[in-house]
Parts: structure tokens; C-alpha cells; sequence
């Protein structure tokens, strides 16, 4: 116990650090597990858009869904999209579809529901980081 009053504050920040993006990572792969289920076909640019960011400053990380724009449409729908100015033979407005907005996927939101095995990676490697000393 007497080394870790001996490590500097900027070893303990990163370990802080190192267990938060480890925690993270836990998350991000539990969202593109959850998006490959939602039932829409989806690329590899789709599951990269999740991404996540370690602030080493603030010891805080953040997991989003905004690396891809389509993401957005997938989590929240999207509303009946048209044509503006062109029509079909018999005068109707050219679809070009929604995403379902009733309930949309949710796929990030479901994600965030339960995180124990997130705080259980952040608990383990800090637990890692003291048994060191």
C-alpha cells in the first residue's frame, strides 16, 4: 500500500485512463454486437462508425455513434422520404422509403442498459494496476 502513495499522480491518471478506454472498448464491442443483430445489412464502415474516446485531462470516456452518419437513422428512423418533383406513371410521388420510427432499432440504447461487465473491466484493471505495486 505504501507504493501507491509513492506513484505520481500522472501513473495513477494512467491507469485511470487505461482502465476507462478498456472499459469502453467492452461497450463499443456490445453496440456493433447489437447493431449486427438489428436485421439490416451492415458494412464494415457502419460498425467502425462506433467509436469511443479516452479524455486522459477529464478521466472520463465517451462512446458514440456518430462516426457514421447513417447510425443516426438506423438508432432514431427516420420519417416517409419522396421525390419532390417527379412522379410515377399514374401520378403518385416516387417513394424512397423509411427506416422504421416506431420503435426505431435502438441498438446503441439497448446497448446502455446494463453495465456491469463495463465496470467489472474498469474495476479489474485497476485491481491489475494496484497488485502491481
Amino acid at each position: 500500500m505504501n507504493k501507491l502513495f509513492d506513484c505520481t499522480s500522472d501513473d495513477i491518471r494512467a491507469a485511470i485512463a487505461k482502465a476507462l478506454r478498456k472499459g469502453a472498448n467492452v461497450l463499443v464491442k456490445r453496440v456493433r454486437a447489437n447493431l449486427k443483430s438489428t436485421g439490416i445489412k451492415v458494412d464494415n464502415d457502419m460498425k467502425k462508425g462506433v467509436k469511443s474516446k479516452v479524455d486522459k485531462t477529464y478521466l472520463e470516456a465517451k462512446v458514440h455513434i456518430m462516426g457514421d452518419y447513417r447510425l443516426k437513422w438506423v438508432e432514431k428512423g427516420t420519417k416517409e422520404r419522396y421525390l419532390k418533383k417527379k412522379t410515377n406513371k399514374f401520378g403518385d410521388k416516387i417513394r424512397r422509403g423509411k427506416m422504421p420510427k416506431e420503435g426505431g432499432k435502438y441498438f446503441f440504447k439497448n446497448s446502455l442498459t446494463n453495465l456491469t461487465d463495463v465496470e467489472e473491466a474498469i474495476d479489474s484493471t485497476l485491481d491489475n494496476f494496484v497488485d502491481k505495486l
